[in-house]
Order: structure tokens, then C-alpha cells, then sequence
């Protein structure tokens, strides 16, 4: 699920909602890393909202390395012929999607 930002306040009241609401039992949230593996502002920001939310949630909080995971959704949708309008509507999804997957495989 892809939630557009509406500020960090309203933010964690939806992710609380969600989690409630579909007994979830972790949460994984994007780290995005430059692709030298440095971690810049955007990075620090998620890191820290990782922690406001963890602070707020009764299931563990998880950070994972998101690089690449744009172009290779965009390759993907381009792949299955989606149209460049539908592409953008599509391509955080997916992102979203390639980006759980690499946290699950790393798992097993």
C-alpha cells in the first residue's frame, strides 16, 4: 500500500489506523540511501520517522535500503507495455512492491 504524505502527524495516525486495522506484524519503511550507500538528508528524515513510529506501534519497525527500486519498477511497467501516463500512477507501487521483496528474500 502506498500512502501519500500529509504531514509526519497525520502520517503516523494513518500508519497506526493501518496497522490496527489489518493486523500487520511488521513494517518495513524505504531508506533512501544514495547508490554509493551514503545515507544524505532524505535518509536521516526517513530514519528518524522510523523511530517516531516505532515509538508508536506494538510491531517492529524495519528500514531497508530502497535504491534502484524506481528504475527497476519503471523497466518492469515498461516491460508490460504500460502506457507513460499510467506509468506514474503505477511506479511507487511497484517500487513499493520490488522493494518488500528484496526485504523478504534477504530473510530466507
Amino acid at each position: 500500500m502506498v500512502i501519500e504524505t500529509r504531514g509526519r502527524a497525520n502520517d503516523l495516525v494513518r500508519l497506526r489506523e493501518i496497522v490496527g486495522d489489518n493486523e500487520v506484524g511488521q513494517v518495513v519503511i524505504g531508506m533512501p540511501t544514495t547508490l554509493r550507500g551514503e545515507q544524505g538528508q532524505a535518509a536521516q528524515q526517513a530514519e528518524e520517522f522510523a523511530r517516531e513510529l516505532a515509538e508508536q506501534l506494538d510491531v517492529p519497525v524495519t528500514t531497508w535500503d530502497e535504491r534502484m527500486t524506481t528504475v527497476v519498477a519503471e523497466r518492469a511497467l515498461i516491460s508490460a507495455g504500460e502506457r507513460r501516463e499510467n506509468r506514474r500512477e503505477k511506479r511507487d507501487k511497484v517500487a513499493a512492491a520490488v522493494m518488500l521483496q528484496s526485504y523478504l528474500d534477504s530473510r530466507t
